[in-house]
């Protein structure tokens, strides 16, 4: 669907359940038929979904696509109602353009230590084998994602940043509203001031008693001067509690559902487990746990493909369809 410079193309989608339930299905129509093309999301907002690997890649590192829209426009320019609190959580790394990206990601790496990272493997090993255990001794039918997937991923996170095990039923209820396609305004919202406050509160908790834990780093992390402020703390920790967990659970999920509808794969790596490495990879390209990058709108008209996006519009880059 082209746009030539007069009236827009109106969005011809709307992506709702059934787009969830099967969105390789959409991409697959939209690939041959409209690669570049408008569509309604959930929420009712208007974005261009361009679904080819080359219009994909190329988007990826085009400095005319921007992520920190709170820098380049206002509410406004959008066809969205931002939110004050949720806009504050969200202005974390993956949706910041450089020099400011590449200022937190040096920050974020010099906390995330190799050290902390392998420290991290017994700990994630023992909790797989209680999951694993607890599945055997069960019923012979199982929920993957609550018996397995969700708690291996929360468990990891929280241990990781430092918090403790009897508020991760509180994170998991916020997360679950803030990440459900199906939720109010006003539900997303009080999750997000829980969020916030509880955040605030455990930020000021590190700097007056740090602890051996990812977010006492992030406080302490330094370069050339530098150091994470107070917005930034808190949204990061956001980032790493609600993507860092997600995008987990959605690969356990889809990566054993991708082996279940593909037995002669499955059967290779029961015969040969020392394919397993690779298969993650795979996995990750293949059964990719999410299905489109951070969010970009163009700063100026933009060519993509065959089409003509004009300035100020919402792009959706499908990594998984590509």
């Amino acid at each position: 669907m082209v746009n030539t410079g007069g009236e827009m193309p109106l969005a011809t989608e709307r992506l709702g359940d059934s787009f969830f339930q099967d969105p390789q299905g959409l991409f697959a129509r939209l690939r041959s038929s409209a690669p570049v093309t408008p569509v309604i999301t959930p929420e009712g907002t208007r974005v261009w979904l361009v679904t080819r690997y080359e219009d994909v890649r190329a988007a990826l590192a085009d400095p005319r696509l921007a992520k920190d829209w709170v820098t380049h426009m206002t509410p406004d320019d959008f066809d969205i109602n931002v939110d004050p609190v949720q806009a504050y959580l969200d202005q974390h790394m993956l949706n910041l353009d450089p020099p400011d990206h590449t200022r937190l990601r040096r920050l974020v790496v010099k906390a995330f230590t190799p050290r902390r990272v392998a420290a991290l493997r017994p700990r994630i090993s023992a909790v797989n084998g209680e999951l694993l255990d607890a599945m055997a001794d069960g019923p012979a039918e199982t929920d993957l994602i609550e018996a397995f997937a969700f708690p291996l991923s929360v468990t990891v996170i929280c241990e990781l940043i430092g918090i403790p095990v009897g508020d991760r039923e509180l994170f998991r209820e916020w997360s679950g509203t803030l990440l459900s396609s199906r939720g109010t305004r006003e539900e997303s919202r009080a999750a997000a001031v829980d969020m916030y406050e509880y955040f605030t509160h455990m930020v000021a908790e590190r700097r007056r008693s740090p602890a051996d834990d990812l977010l006492s780093a992030l406080i302490a992390a330094r370069d050339s001067g530098d150091s994470l402020s107070e917005h930034e703390l808190l949204s990061m920790v956001f980032l790493l509690l609600v993507a860092g967990h997600e995008t987990m659970v959605n690969l356990i999920a889809s990566g054993v559902l991708a082996l279940l509808t593909h037995p002669a794969e499955l059967g290779r790596l029961r015969d040969d487990p020392s394919l397993l490495p690779s298969a993650v990879e795979e996995l990750l390209r293949y059964a990719n746990p999410l299905n489109h990058a951070t969010e970009r709108f163009t700063l100026e008209p933009v060519t993509i493909g065959d089409a003509i996006i004009p300035a100020k519009e919402w792009v959706m880059l499908a990594t998984s369809a590509g």
